[in-house]
């Protein structure tokens, strides 16, 4: 008797290909896995689908450079200088430091490792700048103070809500001659308020300074702010100049130039003179960084000015100088989650005054100041953004309610990722359901007892 056994395969018939199947699947997950780590996501109490804050807040930058520097400009640092940042994560970095010749140069160290230089361990943690506090969510301790050097404090903190940091110090000497500053301070903060605003807060304040014993100046401030629920943003800010004086001679500044402060006409036009005199006997140039600012929706960016000296000392040799003074600056985005309120945003608690506000301020390219006096200034047009208008012929303040037409998950989630996730591992389900059989079926081989009686 002849007994075959053999397995027969089995036509392929449609969506039979489970390779294919298997590859999409996987292909699916990743993409939905890949998406739903990378979405931006706000904490718990914003209500916000997505935000990034930050916030940067430099006294006085100066550069200096040489014709025969190797490299230009020679040097290029911030005192002090503050810095805070904080996306979904929360991912947030604060910064405070006293002297900051910027990230490049201040992680020299790292940044060899970066390149293919392999410094030993300790050399390049030397090369680092020493001279800062640095903190980071979610590593460390979340406050970091360093007081380390006489007449200076430096603070950065950073947790869930909150980034900051704060730098002060009792004065600085140089780099160009006969300059120096005194009592100096930065602090920049971002924070997740529990009333669902995100905020973000800049100010640096310099007094007492001398820039090459010609120009005098007795405080510069300079704040920027910012507030938004995601829907709409609020922002104000100011560069105040107080107490500036050019060889004795009262002043103000604007984008125009200087303008001495004397009530007589031959009064003034002998200080003119002097000023004049001054400035170009230092081979010194003076100029005004405006303000600038947008507001768009619940975004808001903002740069509050500065007030910018040039100079090259007679005699130097081509050296030069740059002093800028000022430059708050903050850059804020939200976007909403599902539903939020297009009301409530409103300045900034701790915010610059706006212009006008205050004893003597001016600004610089408004009405001067009254002649014979000695002006506060603020650098630019501070008048706060008009509001968005509202839509629908509801009037703004009204507590109209902005609802999003897309929907999102807890938490600001898009719903793609997870529906791409279930697609995905439906294709996967399909593909292995007969996994088995296919195996079997291209490795099984027919056996024949055939041939025997």
């Amino acid at each position: 008797m002849n007994r075959r056994r053999s397995r027969q395969s089995r036509p392929a018939g449609p969506g039979t290909n489970r390779p294919g199947l298997l590859a999409v699947g996987g292909a699916l997950t990743l993409v939905a896995g890949v998406g739903f780590l990378a979405a931006p996501r706000a904490g718990a109490d914003t209500g916000l689908g997505s935000y990034s804050l930050y916030a940067s807040a430099p006294g006085v930058e100066w550069t200096y450079d040489s014709p025969t520097a190797p490299t230009h400009p020679e040097l290029d640092a911030e005192i002090p200088e503050t810095v805070a940042r904080l996306q979904p994560g929360p991912v947030g970095y604060g910064l405070a430091a006293v002297a900051w010749p910027g990230t490049l140069i201040a992680d020299g160290g790292s940044t060899a490792g970066l390149v293919g230089l392999t410094l030993p361990p300790p050399l390049a943690a030397n090369a680092n700048e020493p001279v800062r506090a640095e903190a980071r969510t979610g590593s460390g301790p979340p406050t970091v103070t360093n007081d380390s050097y006489p007449g200076t404090t430096m603070t950065a903190t950073a947790t869930d809500q909150e980034v900051s940091g704060v730098a002060t110090m009792a004065g600085s000497t140089g780099p160009a001659p006969s300059s120096s500053t005194g009592a100096t301070s930065s602090s920049s903060d971002v924070r997740l308020e529990a009333n669902g605003l995100v905020t973000t807060v800049a100010t640096s304040t310099v007094k007492d300074i001398n820039l090459g014993g010609v120009v005098k100046i007795a405080s510069v401030t300079s704040t920027a702010s910012a507030s938004s629920n995601g829907a709409r943003a609020s922002v104000t800010g100011s560069t105040v100049v107080s107490g500036m004086t050019v060889a004795g001679q009262p002043v103000s500044v604007d984008q125009s130039g200087l303008h001495v402060l004397t009530s007589s006409a031959p009064l003034n036009a002998i200080a003119s003179q002097i000023v004049n005199t001054a400035i170009a006997g230092a081979g010194m140039k003076i100029e005004v960084s405006q303000p600038t600012r947008s507001v768009d929706a619940g975004n808001a960016s903002y740069d509050a000015g500065s007030m910018v000296f040039f100079w090259s000392p007679p005699g130097s040799g081509g050296q030069t100088f740059t002093a800028t003074i000022g430059g708050a600056t903050i850059d804020l985005q939200a976007a909403p989650g599902a539903a939020v309120s297009s009301t409530g945003v409103g300045a900034t608690s701790g915010s610059a005054p706006a212009a006008g506000t205050g004893t003597a301020a001016g600004s610089i390219g408004s009405a001067p100041s009254v002649p014979g006096s000695t002006s506060s200034s603020p650098v630019g047009d501070t008048t706060p953004a008009p509001a968005p208008a509202s839509s629908g012929g509801t009037p703004a303040g009204r507590g109209l309610s902005v609802s999003r037409a897309s929907y999102s998950l807890p938490g600001g989630v898009s719903p793609v990722w997870p529906i791409l996730f279930l697609l995905g591992s439906a294709a996967i389900a399909a593909g292995l359901r007969r996994l088995p059989d296919r195996v079997l079926e291209e490795g099984g081989t027919a056996c024949s007892l055939e041939g025997s009686s």
